[in-house]
């Protein structure tokens, strides 16, 4: 199958490049003979005059345009101050203009005004750019809006994607806006301060710093706004309460004055939203045991009472650059499950298990960050990154489960009251510190950085158990338990980059780790009625230490072409890891396993055209086991079943292979395939055992039976393997894009149930479809349909296979039809195929508002909203693992209507701002 995926790569890439040619050519001056950047050169077809290819010429004065072949093509050269230049040719194979010249015109004595057809698309090296006046949308609209109708771009399930890879960072002015949240960015910005849409693949910080391409790269969103509207303010406020005691009040201002920048933003609501002008309170009411496709946009599941606040401020300066910001989250969670689980026993039977929940769980979190980077002089600079947070929960949680083997015959019953109160604080300090020398690419670096946080948990218990198997037993425990974790860790990571010559340069690295964890757990209880003294509890209380030393070296060496049509790069790490532990209580232990690892990397990349990348990336890591899985105490906030930790643990070694294909052209057509493998050795896998009698413990401890107990051990091997594939393209006669994906994944998870080895097999077939309008300024909608097919296969117990579909159906509109009204609807159809017809929950749900527009630029608005017009929302989560299959059916938000106001302002001051106006804050100018 992997050999059959990637001849289909090679054949689509040949097949691409055979059907196009290439355009080339360099545009200078012809008064001084150098080259001008930034000229415009559009080839339209010469039968319609329809556009064809767009490209803006690079700092070099070369352009690059890809063409279908055996058209005849008008080209035209144009750039302000000097004459425009005109050709016809076909296009039978590629072309090369060579020099162009472009002369003077001296014609141009006054001041002129150039008016002509937006380019809606241009391609600029790996760089896709949109204009964003070529993409029509609601006067009030914001950048999700004008993100939703750029070809190849969606937004989907709180992600935004392009070409089907996901966009893990957005910009505003190649800056960092109000933290790392992409969605948020985009839905609080207007779509009338952004002048263009940039998207690229942006490279490691250490990798642009030094020119020496690691292979880590990340797709980046860049907002780059209108000049006019750099200088100004703007936001949005909303208030809203409705039925069921509905309400959503929130708002963000924001104060630009060019680089120096202030963001405010807060919310207050129970509608489960995340962020300001989310129109849709999704509850969790999608299928999400395979997350990479349909993942939550909630902040939990359950209904939520959320309020946040956020501030944050941005300058820069000639050397430095300045970003910081507070932000304060506060949720209440209130969850209502029913659970249905079904453990593996051995070949025959299984064990059912029957729980209702109930928990309301309050967490409360500041964090103070910022970013300042200082530029000494043109070859010297640093990077600060100092973080802060502080963190408090608290939850309140009553469960009721009851247990039989097979389906009649009872093994046991309970009831716990569980509340838990814990207080974190962590400090996380990056200081980063870079030189250029005077030999290009001869670089150093030295990153420091530093992590500590303290935990300390308060857990109270109440539980009574009945025990059925012989002897009807019954057990009752009131508990107390403090656990206090205490991390540490410190690194250092040293670079030097050398060139050899023109197309080859090394680089060497070494980086010490120290990581110090201290874990200690204290319970005590009584364990019978009547009883008024804390007794401590030995079995379940523990002191750890665990001490973890690296000593990491390795060397890199990349071939890159002049170029950069191609890029590889090879090395290889060593690395001696020494994993230290000690039990001080209730009796003295320790662990002290040294490990050598060798780290291979192999990353290669080939520009098989101006805008397609071939990629592949070899890289290995190893995981260490956590303080958790080492630590050998008993956890007993479930009664019923029992964990704890093992401390003959072993590390686990991954190999990671990646193979990519992705193109795309100025008319917006685009796609990217994926193969990537992966392989474990030595997993951390956890063992369970159903007790079918009692046990006791080395200290005397009673484990009754029908208790399960699971414990952590290394097995053999975990594989999985995933393919993806996304096509786009616009259908300009009908002024819409299509979007076009499919995955293919499977996971092979190993176990060990009751002493027999088992082994499951997730296979995931994934295909959808979607189209989304661009017809202008007063209709807008999105359509898309996703399926999705589940094949489940048990080694131990095949009759407990699973097959089964999802398919998910969209559609959303919004119509201005007359003056200020606007209607909106959404409807979401979610059917399950397969399954049983207890937890078949298919449903439809439907959303949508009428809103009127009023004041003065349309900037307030009434709006009646209604979420579940039908009322069928539901929440089903089915769970298949290597131990057990588990249905979960949670509490969700059902219609509700909802009166809302909305006001939005834009003050925009123009180029520049007064200039008796001083900097609103930071460091003197």
């Amino acid at each position: 199958m992997r050999n059959i995926l990637v001849y289909i790569l090679l054949a689509i890439s040949g097949l691409l490049h055979a059907q196009n040619g290439i355009v080339r050519g360099t545009v200078i001056a012809s008064s001084d003979k150098q080259p001008l950047p930034g000229v415009n050169v559009v080839a339209r077809k010469k039968s319609d005059a329809k556009l064809a290819g767009a490209a803006v010429t690079d700092a070099k004065g070369k352009f690059e345009i890809s063409l279908k072949k055996g058209v005849e093509y008008r080209i035209q050269i144009s750039f302000i101050g000097y004459q425009t230049y005109l050709t016809e040719f076909v296009l039978n194979k590629d072309t090369v203009f060579g020099i162009i010249a472009l002369k003077s015109d001296t014609s141009l004595l006054e001041d002129v005004i150039v008016i002509g057809q937006v380019i809606p698309i241009q391609v600029k090296g790996d760089t896709t750019e949109y204009s964003a006046d070529a993409f029509k949308v609601n006067p009030d609209a914001t950048v999700a809006d004008l993100l939703k109708k750029l070809p190849g771009v969606t937004i989907e399930n709180g992600q935004i994607k392009t070409q089907g890879q996901v966009i893990d960072r957005v910009l505003v002015d190649k800056e960092e806006f109000f933290g790392n949240d992409a969605l948020s960015i985009v839905q609080n910005l207007p779509a009338d301060i952004a002048d263009r849409i940039q998207i690229y693949e942006e490279r490691s910080e250490q990798a642009r710093f030094s020119g020496f391409d690691d292979g880590r790269e990340r797709r980046v969103l860049n907002i780059v706004t209108k000049k006019e509207k750099r200088f100004g303010n703007f936001g949005k406020l909303e208030a809203g309460s409705g039925t069921n005691d509905r309400f959503a009040f929130g708002g963000n201002i924001n104060f630009f004055r060019n680089k120096e920048r202030i963001s405010i933003n807060g919310q207050h609501n129970n509608l489960n939203q995340l962020n300001v002008g989310q129109e849709d309170p999704l509850a969790n009411s999608q299928f999400r045991r395979f997350r990479q496709f349909m993942p939550s946009e909630t902040p939990a599941d359950g209904i939520n009472i959320l309020s946040t606040f956020g501030i944050n401020y941005q300058n820069a300066g000639t050397k430095w650059k300045l970003t910081t910001g507070y932000n304060f989250r506060n949720n209440v969670n209130n969850l209502e499950t029913k659970r249905v689980r079904e453990t593996f026993l051995n070949e025959t039977s299984s064990q059912f298990a029957d729980e209702n929940r109930i928990a309301q769980t309050t967490t409360q979190s500041h964090r103070i960050n910022g970013r300042f980077e200082y530029n000494f002089d043109t070859l010297h600079s640093i990077v600060f990154v100092p973080s802060v947070s502080y963190n408090i929960s608290d939850r309140l949680d009553t469960t009721s489960t009851k247990t039989t083997i097979g389906k009649t015959q009872n093994l046991n019953e309970g009831f716990n009251l569980l509340n838990n109160s814990s207080e974190t604080w962590a400090v996380q300090t990056q200081l980063i510190f870079r030189k250029r020398f005077l030999k290009p690419g001869r670089t150093f670096s030295a990153d420091l950085n530093y992590n500590q946080s303290n935990t300390t948990t308060l857990n109270l218990l109440l539980a009574e158990n009945i025990f059925y198997i012989g002897n009807v037993d019954t057990t009752f425990r009131d508990q107390k338990q403090d656990r206090l974790n205490d991390a540490l860790n410190t690194n250092i990571r040293f670079s030097f980059t050398e060139p050899i010559g023109k197309l080859h340069s090394i680089e060497f690295n070494y980086a010490p780790e120290y990581r110090i964890t201290r874990s200690n757990q204290y319970t005590a209880a009584l364990t019978a009625f009547g009883q008024t003294v804390y007794v401590p509890d030995t079995a379940l209380s523990n002191e750890f230490d665990n001490f973890i030393h690296t000593q990491r070296a390795g060397a890199k060496h990349q071939f890159r072409t002049t170029d950069e049509k191609f890029t590889l790069t090879t090395g290889v790490d060593f690395a001696y890891t020494r994993l230290y532990s000690e039990q001080l209580f209730p009796d003295f232990r320790q662990v002290d396993k040294p490990f050598y690892n060798v780290f291979p990397s192999i990353f290669f990349r080939y520009r098989v055209g101006p805008r397609q990348n071939f990629r592949i990336n070899y890289t290995t890591s190893n995981n260490l086991p956590s303080v958790s899985q080492l630590q050998n105490v008993i956890d007993n906030s479930n009664p019923l079943i029992l964990t704890t930790g093992n401390p003959n643990l072993g590390q686990e070694y991954t190999h990671n292979i990646r193979i990519a294909y992705g193109f795309f052209n100025f008319s917006g057509r685009g796609g990217f395939m994926s193969l990537s493998y992966g392989l474990t050795n030595n997993p951390i896998a956890n063992i369970s055992k159903i007790l079918l009698q009692d046990s006791i413990l080395p200290d005397g401890t009673v484990i009754k039976r029908g208790t399960q107990v699971i414990v952590p051990e290394n097995l053999n091997t975990r594989t999985n393997a995933n393919f993806f594939g996304a096509f786009n393209m616009p259908i300009q006669k009908l002024r819409i894009n299509l979007n076009v994906n499919g995955a293919l994944g499977w996971l092979q998870n190993p176990s060990r149930i009751n002493g027999i080895d088992n082994r499951v097999d997730n296979y995931s077939t994934n295909g959808g479809l979607g189209i989304s309008s661009n017809l202008g300024e007063r209709v807008d909608f999105n359509l898309r349909t996703n399926l999705t097919y589940f094949i489940v296969n048990n080694k131990l117990q095949p009759e407990l296979n699973n097959n089964y579909w999802l398919n998910l159906n969209t559609a959303s509109a919004t119509i201005l039809p007359w003056k200020g009204l606007v209607l909106n609807a959404e409807v979401t159809q979610t059917r399950y195929i397969g399954l049983s017809d207890a937890i078949n929950p298919n449903f439809i749900r439907l959303n949508g508002y009428i809103g009127y527009k009023f004041l003065k630029n349309k900037a307030g608005e009434f709006r009646l909203s209604v979420y579940d017009l039908l009322n069928q929302n539901t929440s089903i989560n089915r769970t298949v693992t290597e131990l057990y299959v588990e249905d979960t059916q949670s509490l969700v938000l059902n219609r509700f209507y909802l009166i809302s106001f909305l006001y939005q302002f834009r003050n925009y001051r123009g180029n520049r701002a007064p200039r008796e106006e001083s900097p609103m804050m930071g460091p003197p100018r």
